[in-house]
C-alpha cells in the first residue's frame, strides 16, 4: 500500500478546500486546480452541486488545464514542472493525504489465489520502494505498511506492519509457490497446479487502462514482472 503526496494548484480568486480522503483504493493522481479563462454557461453556479467537464484521457486533460479549458485537473509528479511553466498563473501547494494506492483485491474463493502460499509470495514481491521511486508517482508518495482502520474491522490487526511480516523477497516467495506447484512439463519455468490436473497457473489483474490511470497500469505491469519472474503467469486486463 502506498500513500501519495497530493499537489493542489489554485489562483488568489479560486478557493479550493481539501480535506482528508480515507479510503482503501484512491485517485492515482494528484488533484491540481485554477481558475480558466472562460465558463461555460450550462454549467451553474448551483447552489447544492458542482458540474465539470470529464476527460478520460490524462493527456487530453493535462492539455485541456494547460489551455485553460479546465479548472481543475489530476496531475502526475512526471507533469509538475510542465504544468509550473505552462500555468505560470497557478499556486502549488503540496499536502498529505491518506489515500491508499498500490493494493491488489482478491476472491480468495477463486483458483489460484484460493492458496495462501499464492497471496503470501505476491505480498513478498511487492517492493513499495520501487513502486513509489519508479512509477509515475517518481517519488511524491509516502510509504505505508499499515492497514488503514477500520478497513477490515477485527479481523486485521492494525498496527501490524506489512512490509516486516511479508518482506520482499523473491526467492522465498518462489519457495513459497514451489511448495505447493510444480514446474510445467512444457515450460518448466512456469508452474502447473497438480490439484487441477497440472493446469497452468495464471493470475489475471484487472487495471484502468494506462491512459487513464497510468500509476495503476505501471502497478499492474510491475506485478505481472515480478510474478512472472518467479514462475506465475499474469494477464494484464484494461477495464
Amino acid at each position: 500500500m502506498v500513500v501519495r503526496k497530493e499537489v493542489l494548484l489554485k489562483t488568489t480568486m479560486f478557493l479550493l478546500i481539501t480535506g482528508l480522503l480515507l479510503s482503501l483504493a484512491g485517485p492515482l493522481v494528484a488533484h491540481v486546480s485554477a481558475q480558466a479563462a472562460q465558463k461555460d454557461p450550462r454549467i451553474g453556479p448551483y447552489v447544492d452541486k458542482i458540474t465539470m467537464p470529464v476527460q478520460r484521457d490524462y493527456s487530453v486533460r493535462l492539455l485541456a488545464f494547460e489551455a485553460n479549458e479546465f479548472d481543475i485537473l489530476g496531475v502526475l509528479p512526471r507533469d509538475l514542472e510542465r504544468v509550473r511553466t505552462n500555468r505560470p498563473d497557478a499556486h502549488i501547494i503540496f499536502t498529505a493525504s491518506i489515500t491508499a494506492l498500490g493494493s491488489l483485491h482478491f476472491n480468495v474463493e477463486l483458483w489460484p489465489v484460493k492458496y495462501p502460499e499464492v497471496r503470501k509470495a505476491i505480498a513478498m514481491l511487492t517492493n513499495r520502494d520501487e513502486i513509489i521511486s519508479k512509477s509515475p508517482l517518481q517519488g511524491i508518495a509516502i510509504k505505508n505498511s499499515f492497514i488503514v482502520p477500520p478497513t477490515y474491522g477485527k479481523w486485521v490487526n492494525p498496527d501490524t506492519d506489512f512490509e516486516k511480516l511479508y518482506p520482499y523477497n523473491p526467492d522465498r516467495a518462489r519457495q513459497l509457490l514451489a511448495s505447493i506447484f510444480q514446474p510445467c512439463s512444457d515450460n518448466p519455468r512456469f508452474f502447473c497446479d497438480p490439484r487441477e490436473g497440472m493446469k497452468p497457473v495464471e493470475i489475471e489483474i484487472l487495471s484502468l487502462p494506462e491512459a487513464t490511470s497510468p500509476t495503476y497500469w505501471w502497478e499492474a505491469m510491475y506485478w505481472k514482472s515480478q510474478l512472472e519472474s518467479v514462475g506465475i503467469r499474469v494477464k494484464v486486463t484494461p477495464v
